[in-house]
């Protein structure tokens, strides 16, 4: 008679390794990881914490086989048992996971850590911008950070926006479409501004297989061409030097960076018609604001609204 499951990394080592069941229909699968999952299907949801830790115990295992499979297996779980704590982990003790997956077909990233990551990007909303930067500074890690960006801009876009030129090039139009909002694919689009006409066409395919507003790609593409000069500095600003956008609340407010890291915030004034002033921008206040979000600055939005210095 087989032992009984009970999710322990001893198990679930024997699992990955193809010891041990239970196995899923032969029909239907691929590999080990295909019986891992048909095995957490069956379990019982208080056991999930525990098969979490058990996977994350395996991520440094001497068998890279083992490793792999343990790392790939967490895209099982799901998201509400995720923990940023993985995060805190791989910044403090990163030994083993900067070793390239081995052993399942399935890996699409160059390193078990950056695979971790991937898993926490996609399920996890918590982790602080400092941590996610600490981590994307590892060795290890920095070449996957497009790859775990265009997860984060599901549950982080203002700080993908960010960072944005920093780790992006032309080619990650995919972290541009899995932004939530137009405002936003619009000031990550002034940040490469002109757009080579090959990255164009997959934004304009994501616009009609998306069905993005007509109006709403218009305005898009215009900025892709450069051909949208109120999207190329700020109002009353000198038009001899670069800027772009780096964060925002729609039409509320812009916040503006140039080439030689000048900072300049666009404030939506009260009354009847859309005007906008312009306000320098503290630099002290951009990691408040990075960290925080918006509430870091309330108290300066709140006094720029009202039109005053």
């Amino acid at each position: 008679m087989s032992v009984p499951h009970d999710g322990s990394p001893e198990h679930l080592r024997e699992m990955l390794l193809g010891k041990s069941g239970p196995y899923a229909d032969p029909r239907d699968a691929i590999d080990e990881l295909d019986n891992v999952h048909f095995w957490l299907s069956t379990c019982s949801r208080e056991l999930y914490p525990h098969i979490l830790k058990s996977l994350l115990t395996l991520s440094n295992d001497p068998d890279i086989t083992v490793a792999t499979g343990a790392v790939l297996a967490l895209d099982s779980i799901p998201a509400e048992f995720a923990s940023g704590q993985v995060l805190f982990n791989l910044i403090d003790k990163p030994q083993g996971l900067d070793r390239k997956p081995s052993g399942f077909r399935r890996s699409s990233l160059g390193t078990l850590g950056s695979q971790l990551l991937r898993f926490v990007a996609r399920t996890n909303s918590d982790v602080s911008p400092s941590n996610w930067l600490k981590a994307f500074e590892l060795p290890f890690i920095r070449p996957d950070a497009p790859a775990i960006l265009s997860l984060l801009a599901f549950h982080q876009p203002h700080f993908v926006l960010h960072v944005a030129r920093k780790y992006l090039t032309h080619s990650n139009t995919d972290v541009l479409i899995n932004l939530p909002k137009h405002w936003m694919r619009i000031a990550l689009a002034t940040q490469f501004t002109p757009w080579p006409s090959v990255s164009s066409e997959v934004l304009g395919k994501a616009a009609r297989w998306m069905k993005w507003d007509i109006s709403d790609w218009a305005a898009l593409e215009r900025v892709l061409r450069d051909d949208y000069p109120c999207l190329t500095h700020p109002p009353d600003t000198p038009r001899n030097k670069r800027w772009w956008i780096i964060d925002g609340d729609g039409a509320e407010w812009s916040l503006w960076e140039s080439v030689d890291q000048e900072f300049c915030i666009e404030v939506l004034q009260p009354g009847y018609a859309y005007e906008f002033r312009p306000f320098p921008f503290d630099h002290a206040l951009l990691e408040p604001l990075r960290n925080q979000g918006h509430s870091a600055i309330a108290s300066q939005l709140k006094q720029w609204k009202s039109g005053k210095r």
